[in-house]
């Protein structure tokens, strides 16, 4: 499909300034752990510009996986963190980001749209977006069919899946993530697998969660939060319920 080397330069970015997070809901965590970061169809973009009025034939090869800069904007947890019931995917950021040749660009925001009409072409606007889209800070990954060894395919529940491979830093769990008891524990325990396969401790997850702040309407760390114990919690009360069954 589209070779990169006709893709739009991107603009060189200070990379020791950005960081690179994925909102997710909490069903999703096990397939991020064993996959990488979901690559959706254009389709299935909430912007329908992505794909309005693009050749069937050419768009069909595309994924493009969604990743932000924000991760304390409360707008960003209520649209793509099932409204602060989700979590956080902290992702390490590759080598050569900022680069040309690295696959995670910036988006680059304009009120014009440049119309695709070629395979290489949609390539190069599916990293540019409506400036009404600026409070995401987006950035993207973009899959055009070829399998240039930082995408995998895997098939879920029955449906041929395209991830982006990423090495996983942090999971950071919203305000709200407990009051989805079931799938909270389970995520939790599903993070401790990930972890205790993991024989280096560098590669271990680090786990946080968010909380509500008492006189701002702000978004900040539960200092209090304690992932083992929280674990350790959970677990307690799921063996009380199963000896008084």
């Amino acid at each position: 499909m589209a070779d990169k080397s006709t893709r739009k330069k991107s603009k060189k970015v200070n990379s020791n300034n950005v960081s690179l997070y994925k909102y997710t809901k909490l069903e999703y965590i096990n397939e991020v752990l064993s996959y990488g970061i979901y690559a959706s169809t254009l389709e299935q973009s909430n912007d329908p510009f992505e794909y309005y009025d693009i050749d069937e034939n050419i768009r069909r090869y595309f994924r493009i996986c969604c990743l932000t800069r924000s991760y304390l904007a409360k707008l960003m947890w209520s649209h793509y963190g099932d409204s602060h019931k989700g979590c956080l995917i902290h992702i390490e950021k590759p080598k050569n980001f900022g680069e040309d040749d690295c696959t995670i660009k910036l988006i680059e925001y304009s009120a014009k749209r440049n119309f695709p009409k070629t395979a290489e072409a949609l390539e190069q606007a599916l990293y540019t977006k409506d400036k009404k889209w600026l409070y995401e800070k987006e950035a993207r990954a973009v899959y055009s069919g070829t399998d240039d060894g930082i995408w995998t395919h895997a098939n879920v529940d029955g449906k041929d899946k395209v991830f982006l491979k990423v090495k996983i830093t942090q999971i950071i769990f919203g305000a709200a993530a407990e009051g989805l008891k079931e799938k909270y524990e389970k995520a939790l325990n599903e993070i401790k697998q990930y972890n205790d396969k993991m024989k280096n401790k560098k590669d271990k997850i680090e786990v946080k969660k968010l909380k509500l702040s008492k006189d701002r309407f702000a978004l900040e760390y539960d200092k209090d939060f304690d992932y083992e114990k929280e674990l350790e919690k959970t677990n307690t009360a799921a063996d009380k319920v199963a000896l008084n069954k």
